[in-house]
């Protein structure tokens, strides 16, 4: 709020005091009249002949009494001096009359006591010089010239009395004209009213702020303005009885709704008199310098409830580098709280290594102006109140007050989050890139085993030699490590289509207790805390039984001296708040594997690494660190994921969630179905397979099962043999060939053109990145697959029904 002092309410004020003081200097006594008709008379004035008399009568009253009473007598001596010497011839005869002439001016100059003293004087010196008291008649004479003196000099003093209150009443509307002119031209919105708020003058500024436009002198203020407020009413009658009263802002609603923001000061003037004789108003429009306020008011609320809620920490500094203000994500962001922050360095908010060059930078640019950091930005390390470094993306603004002091404003995002973001981009690239490559070598490798494990089979089929019969097994439990070891590759490439089944985890864990009992060594003791009423779950059991084993292998390699590993399940639920803790999990319910051993732990930094491919702290040769990498995958293929929780010294924790199963008889019936590999009755088979060693041992395996076989090598090959021959009852198909036709499409149009006709198609590889799968439902092979695998699949087709619109379906292992 501007100051009075400063304001034009308050100089326009200032002139009215100045001019009502010279009035009431003016008017306090007969001097003014008196200045006034000597300075008029000195100045020749032309005006009639009384005029300039009583100019000369109220210029001699200004001066002192003495030398007035001193004139008198002059003016007496004289005349009577006169008397003796030029109208001597005369005698005693009228020596009164001649002296009355000197007596009037006496009475003049001097006022009522000089023309009484000269009065008698003149009698005095009359009776001694010119006429002595020898009879009555001369008695009569002389009472007769005291009791003229005395009227003379009465009338004189009349006279004078007269043509002062003349003057006075001159100089009074003078005066008025003079300040009612003033009040009219005067910048500001005055206006001057009488006792009964009648307008005597209105500055133009007046009528213009409170748009009026016709003729308001001599009309009532509450006739100009019947909205005034009785407030103010009672301020204007407050000033009438001689109080002053002010307002530094007050609003004025008019007539036609709009308001007005004022500054006003209401003040009584006074006569010469000493009586009020009304009262001034003086105002000051400030409507838009409220809303001004207003506004900017407006803008610090935005700007602070911008400022207070932002994410990022917003700091304030001056030149010299002390923060002046902090916004509450300050205080979560580095641990401080304001108070601590206001008046200290900001290089508190830095580690040592930069707050050391801070104040170059500052001084820096300061004395060059060569902008580094400010409207740049960078990235830069934070430090918090615990001593912790953080990354932190900083941008700095420049900026000055009003009065030109500099100040800068920093803005800080933690990078911590967004830099664990961009680790776990790179892990997934790293990931995809081991993927591509290893779903590169799976493809082949996958071919070689199908040839090798087929040949195996066809081999143990045909020899009766125990010894041989030993070998050839011993040689297909190779073939199906080296399977394994090849669904772990596909399962990082996630190239590998699973083949998930309702499954009863507590069964599956039951049957692979022996196998991890044999494999884990007696000084590990094992032990078991299975739900009892379990939910079945949707997975791959092969996988499961893989996950089962990497993860005992890995805790017996972390307790060397023995200890125990405890298996549990459990069913869990999470809802977005618990799932979101998780960075692949969703709200739903889970079946949860852990697996828990009491080993040496891992330190944060190993941990975060763990399921990295290939990434292992195992001596080279004794770990391939594809372990937890193709477990992740798998979890993540079957629409669950893993968790890890280790401390050193006190072991790891190993969860594998994997959701829940919608049919628990499904479940069931899955877990407790284990038919014999069943054989086929002559019908005729059709392989398709670009591989011609694959193909070779696929139709031997097929003949060893009782059915006639057929062969192509592309698709188009395979529609050109269907077309020609009517008996084929099943087309065994791989998914990638070449031709421009997929084993999908064809597929899809043997389920068109050959209805009666069923498919099943075989996969290790999807080169497209997953495959185009059909809308049909097709039973899909994972290759390799074993002799039982191949009989089931061959057998459930034949006598399932035709193929349907749905998705490709998986198929039992």
């Amino acid at each position: 709020m501007q100051n009075l002092s400063v304001g034009p309410i308050l100089r326009a004020r200032e002139a009215f005091l100045r001019a009502r003081e010279a009035f009431d200097n003016r008017c306090s006594g007969v001097r003014w009249e008196r200045a006034a008709a000597v300075d008029r008379a000195a100045k020749g004035s032309t005006g009639p002949f009384a005029g300039r008399a009583l100019d000369v009568i109220a210029a001699f009253q200004t001066w002192p009494m003495a030398w007035r009473l001193g004139i008198a007598i002059a003016v007496v001596v004289t005349a009577v001096a006169i008397r003796l010497t030029l109208l001597a011839p005369l005698g005693t005869r009228l020596a009164y009359v001649t002296l009355y002439p000197a007596i009037t001016v006496a009475a003049l100059v001097g006022g009522f006591y000089g023309g009484f003293l000269a009065t008698i004087c003149a009698a005095v010196l009359a009776h001694l010089l010119l006429a002595p008291l020898e009879d009555a008649a001369d008695w009569l004479g002389l009472a007769t010239f005291l009791v003229s003196g005395f009227l003379i000099s009465g009338m004189a003093e009349v006279l004078r009395l007269a043509g002062s209150r003349l003057a006075e009443s001159e100089a009074i509307k003078q005066h008025e004209l003079k300040l009612r002119l003033f009040v009219e031209q005067a910048p500001a919105a005055i206006a001057m009213m009488d006792n009964e708020m009648r307008y005597i003058a209105a500055s133009a500024r007046w009528k213009s702020d409170y748009r009026v436009e016709e003729d308001i002198i001599g009309r009532s203020h509450y006739d100009v303005f019947p909205e005034t407020p009785e407030r103010w009413k009672s301020f204007h009658a407050r000033a009438l009885a001689g109080e002053v009263l002010q307002a530094q802002e007050d609003a004025f609603e008019r007539r036609d709704g709009s308001v007005q923001w004022l500054r006003w000061e209401v003040r009584p003037w006074s006569r010469a008199s000493g009586d009020i004789g009304g009262i001034i108003i003086f105002s000051e429009d400030i409507t838009e310098r409220k809303r001004a306020q207003l506004a900017l008011s407006e803008s610090q609320v935005r700007y602070r409830a911008i400022v207070d809620t932002a994410l990022d920490s917003i700091v304030v500094i001056d030149e010299n580098g002390v923060i002046r203000s902090v916004n509450p994500a300050t205080q979560s962001m580095f641990g401080y709280a304001q108070e601590e922050l206001v008046g200290q360095n900001v290089k508190i908010l830095m580690p040592p290594e930069e707050a050391e060059a801070h104040d170059s930078h500052i001084e820096s640019f300061v004395r060059t102006g060569i902008r580094k950091i400010i409207g740049i930005g960078r990235e830069v390390a934070g430090c918090r109140k615990d001593g912790s470094i953080f990354p932190v993306d900083l941008a700095v603004a420049e900026w000055r007050d009003t009065q030109g002091h500099r100040f800068f404003t920093g803005t800080m995002r933690d990078m911590a989050d967004r830099k664990r973001v961009e680790e776990a981009l790179a892990t997934a690239r790293r990931l995809d890139a081991v993927g591509q490559l290893a779903g590169g070598m799976a493809h082949d490798f996958n071919n070689l085993l199908a040839v090798i494990g087929g040949n195996l089979e066809l081999i143990e089929q045909r020899v009766n030699d125990d010894d041989v019969r030993q070998l050839v097994r011993r040689a297909l439990e190779a073939t199906e490590a080296g399977a394994s070891f090849n669904r772990k590759l596909l399962s990082l490439a996630r190239r590998r289509k699973l083949e998930p089944q309702y499954i009863i985890l507590n069964a599956r864990i039951t049957e692979t207790m022996k196998l991890l009992e044999r494999t884990l060594g007696e000084n590990i003791e094992i032990a078991t805390e299975l739900a009892a009423d379990l939910w079945s779950a949707l997975a791959d059991p092969g996988e499961i039984d893989s996950a089962l084993l990497n993860i005992a292998v890995n805790a017996r390699d972390a307790m060397p001296g023995g200890g125990t590993l405890r298996v549990e399940t459990a069913n869990v639920s999470f809802d977005d708040k618990r799932a979101s803790k998780f960075p692949d999990a969703r709200a739903g319910e889970y079946v949860r594997l852990s697996v828990i051993d009491t080993g040496t732990g891992m330190p944060q930094d190993i941990l975060r690494r763990a399921i990295e491919p290939f990434f292992t702290t195992k001596e080279p040769g004794k770990g391939t660190g594809l372990g937890l990498s193709s477990i992740h995958s798998f979890a993540k293929q079957s629409g669950g994921f893993i968790a890890l929780a280790s401390e050193q010294g006190k072991g790891t924790t190993v969860s594998l969630f994997l959701p829940r199963a919608v049919s628990e008889a499904i479940a069931r019936r899955a877990a407790t179905n284990r038919d014999q590999a069943p054989r086929g009755d002559g019908e005729v088979v059709l392989v398709v397979e670009d591989d011609d060693q694959v193909r070779e041992v696929t139709l031997k395996r097929l003949e060893a099962l009782g059915y006639v076989v057929t062969e192509a090598r592309t698709a188009p090959e395979a529609i050109e043999r269907l077309e020609a021959d009517a008996s084929i009852d099943l087309v065994l198909s791989d998914v990638v060939m070449p031709g421009g036709m997929t084993g999908y499409d064809l597929a899809e149009w043997v389920s068109s053109a050959k209805p009666r006709v069923k498919v099943v198609l075989a996969s290790g590889y999807d080169r497209s990145g997953g495959g185009r799968e059909s809308n049909l439902k097709i039973p899909m092979l994972g290759k390799p697959y074993t002799r039982e695998q191949l009989a089931r699949t061959m057998r459930e087709a034949l006598d399932g029904p035709p193929a349907q619109m749905g998705h490709t379906s998986p198929v039992n292992t």
